[in-house]
């Protein structure tokens, strides 16, 4: 229910609820046909799910990134890394409300930090995550992360290893961590891969590898005499 009334100031309040038994919210104009535009417009948010309550963007970012971290259905060592990375927003931006940090604040934030580009591109994707949060628990209209991307790091090419280096690195490594040399030169497999191949998915006989979640096989080109 919406409605409009003059006040003895001369100005002309509109009200409204958000939700029948709702809070009553209020704004002054000093036309009312202001005041009228206001009401139409608010009930095209609350149509669309747009709405914004008034002084919702008025949370301070660090109790807002509190509360973001206590709720996030991780593991403990996750949720650790994520306050961790985000603790060097907390301190930049402390209890600034949240509609009040922009684009241009977080781009100057994150282009200060004295950390490597890989690490400060996870403090960039943790940003992320809380302020879609923020859009989602309807408390910003948008993103200020929207767009925001930071520059691709210029990195040396990659030189893969000699067969006679691996050799070397698979006779000096000890004898339980020299399969992960072979599996790395031989098959090419990243960590995670390397630690999740299983027995059953190794065929000896032909040197190959298989991986059931892509139908792919794995040619180990192996050097000898690495066995």
């Amino acid at each position: 229910m919406a409605s409009i009334d003059k006040r003895d100031d001369g100005t002309y309040r509109a009200r409204w609820r958000e939700y029948p038994g709702g809070p009553q919210r209020t704004k002054a104009f000093r036309r009312k046909v202001d005041a009228e535009r206001h009401l139409v417009e608010v009930q095209h948010q609350l149509a669309r799910g747009e709405y914004l309550e008034p002084k919702a963007g008025h949370t301070p970012f660090d109790a807002y990134v509190a509360a973001f971290v206590a709720r996030g259905m991780w593991r403990d060592s996750t949720t650790a890394s994520v306050r961790a990375a985000l603790a060097h927003a907390v301190r930049a931006f402390g209890s600034r409300p949240l509609v009040s940090i922009k684009r241009a604040d977080l781009q100057l934030f994150l282009k200060g930090l004295e950390m490597s580009d890989g690490y400060r591109r996870i403090v960039r994707q943790h940003l992320g995550s809380v302020f879609n949060a923020a859009v989602a628990d309807q408390m910003l209209a948008r993103s200020p992360m929207a767009g925001l991307r930071l520059d691709t790091a210029t990195t040396a090419p990659v030189v893969p290893p000699t067969v006679e280096a691996v050799q070397r690195l698979h006779e000096a490594a000890p004898g339980w961590f020299r399969v992960a040399v072979v599996l790395g030169a031989g098959l090419g497999l990243r960590q995670a891969e390397a630690t999740g191949l299983t027995v059953d998915r190794v065929d000896f006989l032909r040197r190959t590898a298989r991986d059931d979640s892509a139908g792919a096989r794995w040619g180990a080109a192996q050097p000898e005499p690495v066995r």
